[in-house]
């Protein structure tokens, strides 16, 4: 393998662990009096990888991504009865690149359980596809990531609009860890394919 080559296949493998976090997905929580509003960003290639098959934006769009979410959306309330989940607009974002879809979801507490305080369960791609993660921040003045939601099954706690500093400053340190495993795996990566040409210069 030439110099050439290998510097490629290096730039390749950097530009792709410093784009993985573009294609995570997004969870943005927004309280009402009654229920909460999640709007959800899906990047399309990863999706249809979980789905196995391409979505068709003139097709069944909405009753294909709605049977998909109702299986990976899993809000709870403290006492273990189940929110209800209902899909309310699903559309592509032809603007944004790579391509995104966009969903928006009404939680709904069962009778007599707090709209503010639930247990939120999310791992739409994440069961299927190992490595990717979803950000869940909730709406405010400067919305900011509280949770980084990369396993199957995974729930965390959601306790209101106002969110501890603590809760913050834990996602962005998980946010980070992640990147910095993503660079590190690719900067080794770069250091293997440089390593022959090393020899061969000595």
């Amino acid at each position: 393998m030439n110099i050439l080559l290998r510097l490629v296949l290096a730039w390749l493998a950097l530009a792709w662990s410093g784009s993985a976090a573009a294609r995570d997905s997004e969870v943005l929580l927004e309280f009402g009096e009654e229920s909460v509003l999640a709007e959800l960003r899906l990047p399309l290639r990863e999706l249809e990888a979980a789905l196995g098959r391409r979505l068709d934006p003139a097709g069944r769009l909405r009753s294909d991504v709605a049977r998909y979410l109702g299986t990976h959306i899993d809000p709870v309330a403290d006492d273990g009865r189940r929110w209800r989940v209902a899909l309310e607009d699903v559309r592509i974002a032809q603007d944004a690149r790579p391509h995104v879809l966009v969903a928006r979801a009404v939680l709904v507490p069962p009778r007599g359980a707090s709209p503010r305080r639930f247990r939120f369960g999310y791992d739409a791609i994440v069961r299927e596809l190992p490595g990717h993660a979803a950000r869940l921040a909730v709406r405010a003045d400067r919305p900011a990531t509280i949770a980084l939601l990369d396993a199957p099954g995974e729930h965390v706690t959601i306790d209101g609009p106002a969110v501890p500093r603590w809760r913050h400053w834990l996602a962005a340190s998980a946010l980070g860890l992640r990147r910095g495993a993503d660079a590190g795996r690719y900067l080794l990566l770069l250091l293997l394919l440089a390593l022959p040409a090393i020899r061969t210069r000595h």
